[in-house]
């Protein structure tokens, strides 16, 4: 894969990828993508999250783009890095509740903005 950096060109003329059987939502890509004339570095950018975040994923985001009507490599590899959002629905739950009482920081800012006010009237 490597290679692909330096050379996209490989991808369409080199033996090894040749018999390169991908999933048909990552050839629906492909094809989109040769239309363009960078088509086959931005497909390469997209075949490099293979190797850091599987073929099921990058699969899934090539679908996912596709059925939106987009084909854009960097869309994909931007969704495919994404941390996963936490739904509303979920709610985080403390083993151990916090059972600090956070007023004294309260006093404690109340007290130093008065002494800046009575600063201020004495400068």
């Amino acid at each position: 894969m490597p290679i692909l950096k330096r050379k996209p060109g490989a991808l369409r003329n080199g033996a090894p990828f040749k018999e390169f059987k991908l999933p048909a939502s990552i050839q629906q890509v492909q094809k989109e993508l040769s239309m363009h004339p960078d088509g086959d570095k931005e497909f390469i950018k997209i075949l490099l999250e293979v190797r850091e975040h599987g073929l099921d994923k990058v699969d899934k985001f090539c679908m996912a783009v596709l059925s939106e009507g987009i084909c854009n490599a960097d869309l994909i590899v931007r969704r495919i890095k994404q941390k996963p959002q936490v739904h509303s629905e979920q709610t985080l739950f403390l083993e151990y509740p916090l059972d600090f009482d956070c007023h004294c920081y309260d006093e404690q800012l109340l007290t130093q903005a008065k002494q800046e006010v009575t600063n201020d009237r004495i400068n």
